[in-house]
């Protein structure tokens, strides 16, 4: 058990936050403090500090006197503190490491501002440029919330939308498009339980300016509707697509939510969602033998 970390302060307890703070309060070695909008919060084992809508920097440096961990959940790919006053709150105190609002895809780009993960990179370079030491936690989608109709998946309706032509297409940049790119398939418990475990057990050097890349399953768009079909037996799902045009017409005209879902299923079918798909990047799960992570066509069981 490391002794470094103690006490953690969980930005958010919502549908990442909340599971991680359920998996740090099982170890009465940290003391969990959860900061929230508003002081009506009441989550068993952790201490509720209100902050508002983290805009007031002083607040924020207030709050996280003391804390050793910072770990941000709040929605970061469409650009919750804009200004990133947690990461400067986080400067102001000391923090002994960060963990930004990741858990999803390690994309890098920083050219298109409405991009998804637009502020997930730009936390990244001012964490750099404050030297704060800090973790970077990448998991791939989360089965549980995006097999489901927004992403494409409406297995209710026995149909399946995605962009390409379902087997593999050129795009006018070159990239790949396929149904057939592989996917790393994380689910929020198991990312949880990750989470605690590192801070409890890895060293120092495990974790600062690094990243984990932990992944449950590895599946292909195609393996998700062949493995539901499988578990659902009489049930048939039909596939339809749409072109790479077609999709960023849509996010064009919906630059919200819509247009960022939307732009993740892009990223989805050009290998994006992989994350050993750059050079030298290796999976975390070694690190942790024992996690034994549920598996994707478990959950996929559990689905109507």
């Amino acid at each position: 058990m490391s002794s470094t970390y103690k006490n953690i302060v969980v930005a958010g307890a919502g549908n990442v936050g909340g599971l991680i703070v359920e998996e740090l309060v099982k170890n009465p070695a940290f003391n969990v403090t959860v900061l929230s909008r508003t002081s009506d919060r009441d989550i068993r084992g952790a201490t509720i500090k209100a902050v508002g809508d983290y805009d007031n920097l002083e607040v924020l440096v207030s709050a996280l006197q003391g804390a050793d961990v910072v770990i941000n959940t709040l929605n970061g790919g469409f650009g919750a503190d804009p200004k990133r006053n947690l990461v400067h709150a986080a400067a102001q105190v000391g923090v002994k490491l960060y963990v930004p609002s990741e858990f999803g895809l390690p994309q890098e780009s920083l050219d298109d501002p409405t991009s998804f993960n637009y502020h997930k990179i730009a936390t990244r370079k001012v964490l750099k440029e404050l030297n704060i030491p800090h973790t970077l936690v990448f998991t791939g989608p989360f089965p549980e919330i995006c097999i489901t109709p927004i992403f494409g998946f409406d297995f209710a309706n026995g149909k399946a939308h995605f962009v390409g032509d379902g087997n593999s297409a050129v795009l006018a940049d070159q990239d790949t498009y396929s149904l057939n790119s592989q996917i790393s398939w994380t689910t929020r418990r198991d990312i949880a339980r990750f989470v605690a475990h590192a801070l409890a057990h890895f060293k120092p050097s495990q974790l600062e300016n690094k990243a984990l890349r932990i992944e449950g399953t590895r599946a292909t768009s195609r393996d998700v509707v062949s493995m539901y079909e499988r578990t659902h037996p009489g049930k048939h799902i039909a596939i339809t697509t749409e072109s790479e045009d077609e999709a960023k017409e849509f996010i064009k005209s919906n630059p919200g939510m819509m247009g960022g879902l939307k732009y993740l299923t892009m990223l989805f079918g050009q290998g994006e969602a992989l994350l050993t798909s750059a050079e030298g990047s290796e999976l975390s799960n070694r690190d942790w033998p024992e996690w034994n992570p549920t598996s994707l066509e478990d959950v996929i069981k559990t689905l109507d």
